[in-house]
């Protein structure tokens, strides 16, 4: 590994040619359904086979475009309006090409944020070209962005919310959070993680004890750092309230603006029972989860306070994943989610083995 950072770190320009290069190479061949012979047999449906999730989004771009009516959008997919309302807008009159442009433009910013992000804690060129390649070169980018799914760009928003915490850009919390909630309600779990990173950032010698999660919210003494801990709380606010706001506006229209996800045996055994579910959580985890574990298990490696937070984050994630197994269709997308946590520990192991 020390050889492609210092390789990367002495030949800048053929770090970015690799990196842009890669981009389209990982998201064409999946592009729009449309599998190459390459990758066909391992997909898992049909030639034009859709899924629930992605009739759902298609049928959401139709209606903003007038072409059908709302009752044809089901809970929970009515409750995340932002990226079919963006892909209606596209000139496109494909509904899944229009997604799928959105993605693409979104796992480019998304390439962006990852760089800036790792620029700003102190990495080197070089493992910030790793850490944006290993997001690139991975079964959820491959699998789902260009397919007809949402999950490119709300797991953009995730790593937008990451950048701003980390630049000091907090303001813009306020923002990212409401585009986040109109764009897919796992959001919420970039939470803990503000308020942790703000406290072990304000407590750099502070241990990760279960109490904490509790030190975390009570009101820093500094004004500077009450400012940030209250733009967190009217973040906090607004997401709820826009999460609202989307559920009566579109929820009340296909099963009911009540849809939670309910553990049931139904979901336990089919996920169970499924060679598919433990694949696609094992190459979904891949690299970034590997990196990221070595990094958690070296006893030996002398570990920032602040990079608690990213912990945090990563097994919130996680547990995201342990729920849908026994409430929903377990796969991929949810570990997606540990990405914008996993990439910077993954970073922080290599600038620690370099």
């Amino acid at each position: 590994m020390n050889k492609v950072l210092n390789f990367f770190d002495r030949n800048h320009a053929i770090a970015w040619i690799i990196l842009a290069i890669s981009i389209p190479a990982i998201l064409y061949p999946r592009f729009n359904m449309q599998d190459i012979a390459i990758v066909r047999p391992f997909v898992g449906v049909h030639n034009g086979e859709l899924t629930i999730d992605q009739q759902n989004y298609l049928h959401f771009v139709q209606y903003f475009r007038g072409e059908v009516p709302l009752d044809s959008v089901h809970a929970p997919y009515s409750f995340r309006p932002l990226i079919p309302f963006t892909a209606s807008l596209m000139p496109f009159s494909d509904a899944m090409t229009s997604i799928n442009l959105v993605n693409t433009f979104s796992v480019m910013l998304t390439v962006l944020l990852i760089i800036l992000t790792l620029k700003k804690l102190g990495y080197s060129f070089g493992i910030r070209i790793c850490g944006a390649l290993l997001y690139v070169i991975s079964f959820p980018t491959l699998y789902y962005s260009t397919t007809g799914h949402i999950d490119a760009t709300s797991t953009m928003f995730l790593f937008a919310i990451i950048w701003a915490r980390i630049s000091g850009e907090d303001i813009w919390l306020i923002l990212f959070f409401i585009l986040a909630a109109l764009a897919k309600e796992t959001s919420i779990i970039l939470f803990p993680f503000l308020f942790l990173h703000l406290y072990f950032h304000n407590n750099p010698s502070a241990r990760f004890t279960f109490s904490s999660l509790f030190k975390c919210l009570k009101i820093p003494a500094q004004k500077e750092n009450r400012n940030i801990y209250f733009i967190f709380w009217i973040a906090f606010i607004l997401y709820f309230v826009t999460t609202i706001i989307a559920r009566k506006a579109f929820g009340m229209f296909g099963d009911g603006s009540d849809y939670v996800w309910f553990p049931s045996a139904e979901h336990l055994a089919d996920n169970i029972f499924r060679s598919k579910t433990y694949i696609s959580l094992i190459i979904s985890f891949g690299f970034p989860g590997l990196f990221a574990l070595l990094y958690i298990s070296k006893k030996h490696i002398v570990k920032k306070a602040v990079f608690n937070a990213f912990i945090i984050g990563m097994c919130t994630s996680l547990l995201m994943w342990v729920y849908s197994y026994f409430s929903a269709w377990a796969d991929g997308r949810f570990i997606w989610t540990a990405y914008p946590f996993m990439i910077p520990l993954a970073a922080e192991y290599f600038r620690k083995r370099n």
